[in-house]
């Protein structure tokens, strides 16, 4: 598991559920960066998360991601249609409105 430090805290890989028939992209990222292998930087993502308001027009937190890396595509057993994507993340960017 990789350890992502910040602050002096550590934080651990992060997971995303998700129905399976959303998940193609993440699929092929998989096959390409862990099985063929294309795990150098230029193979690694970037993303965002935001925290917005309950009526969805003001964001009030945004944490851009980046160098995320896929370590696993996993269809859940015990939620069938949907997958469990696990990324890591080498560099998180607060910023706050």
């Amino acid at each position: 598991m990789t350890i992502l430090t910040i602050g002096g805290r550590d934080y651990s890989n992060f997971t995303v559920l998700l129905p399976e028939s959303e998940a193609g992209p993440f699929t092929a990222w998989h096959q390409q960066f862990i099985s063929q292998p294309q795990n150098s930087d230029q193979f690694e993502k970037s993303g965002e998360l935001q925290w917005l308001s309950s009526d969805k027009t003001k964001t009030y937190v945004l944490l851009q991601l980046q160098h995320l890396g896929i370590v696993s595509v996993i269809r859940l057993p015990n939620k069938p249609g949907y997958v469990a994507v696990e990324m890591y993340c080498e560099k998180i960017v607060p910023q706050v409105f």
